[in-house]
């Protein structure tokens, strides 16, 4: 878990039951960090959303205006299976609902993390976007990564 500026640490338990047409899927999160400002409500409802856009599906140069994010643990009960997963949360849409992007992708926490920290080390808390990078691994595979938009 990391720390970043304008996201305090908020431990929030929450299970979350998802059924699937075939069969029952049982999935629970535990919240590991929010954005400071997010109200116990406000992490409820992005958690349980179901419209969240997969980061991988986001064309690469997207400039998304950072408006805060959710980490949080998941466990599939069914496989034992454990993953982190984070929530970018971005500016409403044209209904009025924050536009949210999910992501298990390590290199895209790290790089937000940085992004983030070096804005707080430079005094800098004005309010950011993130550009989706795209990358090949030295083994030929794609990852993706954020960085600071101009």
């Amino acid at each position: 878990v990391f720390n970043i500026l304008y996201c305090g640490y908020k431990p929030i338990l929450q299970q979350l039951k998802n059924k699937k047409k075939k069969g029952e899927l049982k999935m629970s999160a535990k919240v590991l960090e929010a954005s400071e400002g997010l109200t116990a409500r406000q992490i409820l409802g992005f958690t349980s959303r179901n419209d969240a856009t997969p980061l991988k599906e986001v064309e690469k140069g997207t400039v998304i205006p950072y408006c805060g994010h959710i980490l949080q643990e998941i466990v599939n009960e069914s496989t034992g299976e454990v993953f982190t997963s984070m929530l970018l949360i971005s500016e409403p849409d044209e209904n009025g609902i924050r536009k949210l992007y999910a992501t298990r992708s390590e290199s895209v926490r790290k790089s937000l993390k940085e992004i983030i920290d070096t804005l707080k080390d430079m005094g800098d808390n004005d309010p950011f976007s993130v550009s989706v990078d795209k990358l090949k691994s030295k083994n030929g595979r794609e990852f993706i990564t954020l960085s600071l938009a101009e």
